[in-house]
C-alpha cells in the first residue's frame, strides 16, 4: 500500500511494515503531474519486487523531479534521471535491471 501526502512525502506498507517516507526538498516550480509521477514511481518499484523502503525512494525521487519542471507530461522523469537525483543525494541503492 501507498499512500501519497504530498510536501510531507508518502506512506508506504506491506503484511510486516509500515512507514512514512519524507519528501526531497526541492524549488517547486508545478505540481501537475506529480500524482502520475508517484503513481509510475510505485508501480516500477512493484514491478522491479524492490522493497517498500527503496521503492518509496524512487517513488519521492521521481516527484521532486517532476515538480521542479512545467507542465503534466512533458517533464516526468526518466528512470536514469530520478537515479541521478538520488546519487546527488548521497542515496546509494542499486537498481538492477
Amino acid at each position: 500500500m501507498a499512500i501519497k501526502m504530498g510536501a510531507e512525502g508518502c506512506l508506504v506498507a506491506n503484511k510486516r511494515r509500515t512507514f512514512t517516507f519524507l519528501a526531497y526538498k526541492v524549488e517547486v516550480m508545478n505540481t501537475a503531474g506529480s500524482g502520475d509521477a508517484f503513481d509510475a514511481g510505485i508501480k516500477v518499484g512493484l514491478l522491479e519486487g524492490w522493497e517498500i523502503e527503496k521503492a518509496a525512494m524512487f517513488t519521492n525521487a521521481a516527484v521532486a523531479l517532476k515538480c521542479l519542471g512545467r507542465g503534466a507530461v512533458e517533464i516526468l522523469p526518466h528512470r536514469k534521471a530520478i537515479e541521478a537525483f538520488l546519487k546527488q543525494r548521497k542515496i546509494n541503492i542499486e537498481f538492477a535491471r
